[in-house]
């Protein structure tokens, strides 16, 4: 058995015997009312027998309209009315609609003198309204209410609705209502089978003499719209208003709910598609047309733009460390009939002179253009322009004597020879909290530029509030407040740069040399290095940062080379290990030229690509090539066998050709 149908049957079978239970409720009529021949009208009754939940109400209608007062079960037939009678009766379920019956007029001889109308179930309008003139002897802005009506006939119950101007007049919902300003007046009749709307009927103001009597304009001619062929000439067409008042008439035209400037005449000559419309005024008050609404096709019947509309929306980009371009091109595909004008934005301020469909891109950002016409204007969607590969963060944690110094170099470069906020930090102090032991007491930062000009000198960052604010968009650790940890905040030109670290206090200790770009802009860290003495029990070790996307990067450790530099007390043997953020080795290295000579090639080659010093043939200096993805990396170096000496570690991003 399918219970589940059988319980739909159940409750199908419910529903079926309870309707006529419930259609019970609604008003019966057990007897109809009866058409009759009168010798008088007066002398007929019309009269309904109906059943149902009290209590009951009536309303009896002649001709579809409601008979004020016929509110009994009973009506009689007004005087004169020869016309077809019905009720209406209603208690709390709902309303039930008698037949119709008809009242014929016979003389005493029982000839029919006047039959009852024909009726169908849509409103017939017998009576259109008519135009009205309103005389004033006084103030005309306190007018007198003038009766403008209607005569409609239907088989079913009519209503009325009035509207004065095409708008809907609240309450005036009969046969006539009160027409008190100049203007057009329109009714529309409906039955339950549907409407019908009036004639217009005016209504005029004048004065005692006839003279047209208008402080408020009141517009005779509205203008008209149309379609016009657009054949790739400019589009042309001629509005016009006429509107009348005593008083002095101004014009203001309006295209699109916006008024047109110099447009203040009884014509206009448009010269694109869309809405039009004027508003006439005095000093009294104003009128304002209906919209005159012109369409603009092709040959073919296809619609002509005239507010722009955006066919191809810019395309983001990635701007890419090595492009000779240095920039990203973006564009959009806009049409329209009318002239065009555009307005880039960046991050939605507009860029100066950045007004044609294209636009190099230098910065990272978001992009997006206003395409304007004098019809109008549409904002593209955005488009992101982001820099590529990034090394964005050298961190190298050296090892100090009472009197010597550390040193790390950079390279920026920019792709708008704009210059770039970097922040540089010897951190000593604050290393402490990270549990590094035999800290740096008291490191002195200074920065040369690459004729070892002084470029800034700092022995303690004092709590600035830049420094801190700079270290929270850098990603860099907070310093302690007061600590004689060093610091500066630099805005520098692309160019090298070098940075030392000492002891400003004599004694010696572990320091962490820092750089990081501290916003993405046109500006990039290129070649991150550090030049420092490894231990037999300890080594150098630097950090960097990628973002964006994968980058190339060639890593180095620099022992034997750095004798051509005048460097005493290299490293004869370094050794240099890559690896990630969990310690998992990515790279590693023994004498550059170990490996196929492939290798060998593509690391000579991209040293010079990327600004490297070749290293020397034969040589024991280290390097790797390496494609890595975002994310931290340490660059270990070591003495092989526990060798000592002066090491360079180097980090360059290589460029894409």
């Amino acid at each position: 058995m399918n219970f589940r149908g059988l319980f739909g049957v159940c409750i199908l079978l419910g529903w079926i015997a309870a309707a006529p239970r419930l259609s019970a409720q609604v008003p019966t009529i057990t007897v109809q009312p009866a058409s009759q021949s009168a010798y008088s009208p007066n002398l007929a009754t019309f009269s309904v027998t109906a059943s149902g939940l009290a209590p009951l109400s009536y309303q009896w209608y002649e001709n579809g309209n409601a008979i004020a007062g016929a509110t009994a079960s009973s009506v009689i037939a007004p005087a004169g009315d020869f016309g077809v009678y019905s009720v209406a009766v209603t208690n709390s379920f709902g309303t039930v609609l008698s037949a119709n019956a008809g009242l014929t007029l016979t003389n005493q001889s029982g000839q029919i003198l006047h039959a009852p109308p024909t009726l169908t179930a849509l409103p017939v309008i017998t009576f259109q309204p008519v135009d009205l003139t309103a005389y004033y002897s006084s103030n005309p802005l306190n007018p007198i209410p003038q009766n403008m009506g209607v005569t409609a006939i239907a088989s079913l119950p009519i209503s009325y609705q009035w509207y004065f101007n095409g708008t809907a007049l609240s309450g005036e919902t009969g046969s006539s209502c009160g027409a008190i300003y100049p203007g057009e007046y329109t009714v529309v009749v409906t039955t339950a089978s549907g409407s019908v709307t009036s004639s217009v009927g005016n209504l005029y103001w004048a004065a005692p003499n006839g003279t047209p009597f208008r402080y408020v304009p009141y517009i005779t001619s509205q203008p008209a719209g149309g379609t016009v062929v657009y054949l790739g000439s400019p589009l042309s067409f001629t509005l016009s208003v006429t509107a009348v008042s005593l008083d002095p008439l101004s014009y203001q035209w309006y295209f699109n709910h916006s008024p047109i400037p110099g447009a203040t005449g009884t014509t206009y000559n448009a010269t694109a598609p869309g809405a039009y419309y004027v508003v006439v005024s005095t000093a009294a008050g104003a009128a304002t047309s209906s919209a005159a609404t012109y369409n603009a096709l092709t040959a073919g019947g296809m619609p002509v733009n005239t507010v722009p509309a955006v066919l191809a929306q810019p395309v983001g980009a990635t701007l890419t460390y090595g492009v000779t371009s240095g920039s990203a091109t973006l564009s959009v595909g806009a049409a329209s009939v009318l002239p065009m004008s555009y307005q880039w934005l960046f991050n939605g301020a507009p860029i100066p002179g950045a007004t044609g469909a294209y636009y190099s891109a230098t910065l990272a950002g978001s992009y997006s253009v206003v395409v304007a016409t004098s019809a109008g204007s549409v904002t593209s969607t955005s488009a992101v322009v982001s820099f590529g590969s990034r090394v964005v963060n050298l961190s190298t944690r050296v090892v100090l004597g009472g009197s010597g110094f550390a040193t790390a170099g950079f390279v920026l470069r920019s792709t708008s020879g704009s210059s770039k906020t970097m922040l540089i930090r010897a951190v000593g102090p604050g290393l402490s909290a990270l549990g590094v032991a035999s800290a740096l007491t008291h490191p002195i930062l200074t920065v040369f530029d690459s004729t070892d000009n002084l470029v800034a000198s700092n022995n303690g960052w004092g709590g600035s509030a830049a420094i801190a604010a700079a270290d929270t968009a850098a990603g860099a650790f907070s310093l302690q407040a007061g600590s004689t940890d060093a610091a500066v905040l630099l805005t520098l030109a692309p160019a090298s740069y070098t940075v030392q670290v000492s002891s400003g206090d004599g004694t010696g200790g572990t320091a962490l040399i820092e750089v990081y770009e501290v916003a993405a802009d046109a500006g990039q860290l290129v070649n991150i290095s550090t030049l420092a003495s490894v231990s037999g029990s300890g080594s150098l070790i630097g950090g960097f940062v990628i973002t964006g996307t994968p980058a190339q990067v060639l890593v180095r450790a620099v022992g034997p080379t750095l004798a051509s530099f005048a460097v005493a007390g290299y490293l004869a043997q370094p050794v240099l290990n890559v690896v990630n953020a969990t310690g998992t080795l990515v790279g590693a290295n023994i004498g550059w030229e170990n490996g196929s000579s492939a290798d060998a090639v593509n690391v000579a080659q991209t040293a010079v690509g990327s600004g490297a010093f070749p290293l020397q043939t034969g040589s024991a200096d280290c390097a790797v090539l390496l494609t890595l993805p975002p994310g931290a990396y340490s660059a270990q170096v070591t003495g092989l066998n526990g060798g000592t000496g002066n090491a360079l570690m180097e980090v360059y991003l290589v460029p894409v050709p």
